[in-house]
């Protein structure tokens, strides 16, 4: 009797380790696993809302993980507009160019946050045009809210110097200073 005893404690205690160990891992894996991640994008410094044409300026995008986790993200995108150059020098490193996009790349751990500094030049924009620059998560498999995967949309109107030299600087067809 004390032998069939005994062993019935042991396995009730080995069952019990085991079901505890099962529980341990499944909420584990609820709250720190991959399946539950969210990133989420937004401009830490905007970008002007005016620029001279030729003139040089830069705004920050910072990007966040929610959800406690490592994982690298695959991509962040921010729109490159016609007639705008991405200028490297001055830039994250971590930002390059491709296409009609500046896209950066980094690693986010826990809920760390990371922020990504980008310098654009208005190089042979129209006088008076306007665009609009948006940053946007590029890798939503890996994302469970994509309902904060983008900025909002910064508007930048780009401006001319008015100057005297015979010409119709600015499309309204005036010549020089102060007409034009």
């Amino acid at each position: 009797m004390k032998k069939r005893s005994r062993f019935l404690v042991q396995n009730t205690t080995l069952v019990a380790a085991v079901l505890m160990v099962t529980a341990v891992t499944m909420v584990t894996t609820q709250l720190f696993g991959q399946s539950s991640v969210d990133f989420a994008i937004r401009f830490y410094t905007a970008p002007p809302s005016t620029v001279m044409r030729g003139g040089t300026f830069s705004f920050i995008l910072g990007l966040k993980a929610i959800v406690p986790g490592t994982l690298k993200v695959g991509a962040i995108t921010i729109n490159l507009p016609e007639d705008f150059d991405f200028k490297r020098e001055g830039s994250d490193s971590r930002c390059q160019k491709s296409g009609n996009n500046i896209v950066c790349r980094g690693t986010l751990q826990l809920t760390e946050e990371t922020t990504f500094k980008i310098f654009m030049i208005a190089a042979r924009a129209p006088c008076n045009s306007s665009v609009e620059l948006q940053g946007r998560i590029t890798d939503p498999a890996q994302d469970s809210n994509p309902h904060n995967n983008a900025t909002g949309k910064a508007k930048i109107t780009v401006t001319c110097p008015q100057c005297s030299d015979g010409s119709d600087n600015d499309n309204d067809g005036a010549v020089d200073f102060p007409a034009d």
